[in-house]
């Protein structure tokens, strides 16, 4: 395999200065060139914004090597998807679209540098949940993508989703580490959306809103179903739920297992709450350890082990039905029945 060095094309390791262009120089010659590895340095400090990653190409951060995400909006692409993201417009760090044969790998780190996209309070009553500013980063967004591997990397401070898939295919996402603010609203762990074939396994997510969500959101109903979903061997931590199915279910969900999960002092531990027209229907939650407690109200939760919910979004809506679902073998401590 092929390697590209971020060096050989001018980028910045001092952290100071934006090295987008740099990176993304390299990024286009290795697709260019049949595909390879591109690899982001050891011991360097790189500012930059939206990275398009392309068709055959890994990008490897090599151990304590440090991604930074500007903190200025002009340098993203911006996508602004209000009903998903909360009113915020936002652009990803690292994007894809119809790319196959995708990698984000290594020991390295990638810190979306949050509190630069806060601004203040949302709770009066103490310091409880951010109060976000109109434009905040996301980390990964992939869409339409088939065979994606991000394995071993750690995510922190993400201002809003962490890793956003959606309508992709074939995924293996391994041993990722992501560490968001509790009190961040939003930022979101892993949103498989519209997906087929996804494996999460052996990571450790701290998130301020769900930690792994399934959903098939109405800004991408075209690409169908999510589908056939394991879920394994991840320790969990949220201030909303661990592991959630929904609340975005305008297509069915179907042929998710969780299994030999660790959840940890999170305000939902396993739930699925629907509130569009798509079903939900063979779900198996086993093996898993689940230790809830309740926040400040404005959370979503109230503390629960297990939350199931078919309620329609709107009035005069349309909500699904939830079929053939297991849970077994779940061993809960908490602060709500």
């Amino acid at each position: 395999m092929s390697a590209y060095s971020i060096k050989d094309f001018g980028a910045h390791a001092n952290g100071a200065r934006v090295s987008t262009a740099q990176i993304q120089m390299a990024i286009d010659t290795c697709h260019r060139n049949g595909g390879g590895k591109v690899v982001i340095p050891e011991g360097g400090i790189y500012l930059c914004g939206t990275l398009n990653l392309k068709s055959g190409v890994e990008l490897h951060l090599e151990k304590d090597t440090l991604l930074k995400a500007s903190t200025q909006p002009g340098d993203y692409k911006d996508v602004t998807l209000a009903g998903e993201y909360g009113g915020n417009s936002g652009g990803f760090l690292i994007m894809a679209h119809e790319a196959n044969n995708i990698s984000i790998t290594g020991e390295g780190a990638i810190d979306g540098q949050c509190e630069a996209f806060m601004d203040g309070w949302w709770t009066e009553d103490g310091k409880y949940i951010r109060k976000p500013k109109p434009f905040r980063t996301r980390i990964i967004g992939l869409i339409g993508c088939r065979k994606v591997a991000i394995k071993d990397i750690t995510i922190r401070n993400s201002a809003q989703w962490t890793c956003h898939l959606t309508g992709c295919e074939d995924v293996d996402i391994d041993s990722v580490t992501i560490l968001n603010g509790l009190d961040i609203p939003n930022c979101d762990g892993i949103d498989p959306d519209h997906c087929r074939n996804v494996r999460i396994r052996n990571c450790h997510i701290e998130s301020g809103d769900d930690c792994i969500v399934i959903k098939t959101t109405k800004e991408f109903a075209d690409y169908g179903p999510s589908e056939n979903i394991q879920i394994s061997g991840c320790t969990l931590i949220s201030t909303s739920s661990a592991i959630k199915i929904g609340s975005e279910t305008v297509s069915d969900i179907r042929n998710v297992t969780v299994e030999d999960c660790k959840i940890r002092r999170s305000n939902r531990g396993l739930a699925i709450q629907l509130r569009d027209s798509g079903n939900v229907e063979n779900i198996i939650m086993k093996s898993c350890q689940v230790e809830t407690r309740k926040f400040h109200p404005k959370y979503w939760g109230n503390g629960e082990a297990i939350y199931v919910t078919a309620v329609e979004r709107h009035d005069h809506g349309k909500v699904g039905q939830v079929n053939h679902v297991t849970f077994h073998d779940i061993d809960f401590t908490g602060e709500n029945g």
